[in-house]
């Protein structure tokens, strides 16, 4: 096994290079600058699916763009933990 495609079963786990990931994030910054409440599965789904419609163009191109940055960002941390992820997982707590 090449050292290259260890590197990449490793990255294939980084949050960083998902960029659902980063959707979801968006998606929650924007429910949680609403001040939304959810009273139920079915709430959370439609406040969702709304976020989701008022989501731009330039929002997702932006997502889009990044991924070269992330990309550098994991190969510079040797298939590890990146800045990135660790933001992410601050801002996103479960």
């Amino acid at each position: 096994m090449c050292i290259s495609h260890i590197q990449l079963k490793r990255a294939i786990v980084q949050q960083d290079l998902n960029p659902i990931e980063h959707t979801w994030q968006l998606l929650d910054a924007k429910l949680r600058a609403s001040s939304v409440k959810l009273t139920s599965e079915a709430d959370m789904m439609e406040k969702l699916q709304a976020a989701w419609s008022q989501t731009t163009t330039a929002e997702t191109q932006n997502l889009i763009s990044s991924m070269g940055r992330r990309c550098q960002a994991v190969i510079d941390a040797n298939g590890g933990p990146t800045k990135l992820m660790f933001l992410m997982v601050l801002t996103c707590p479960i």
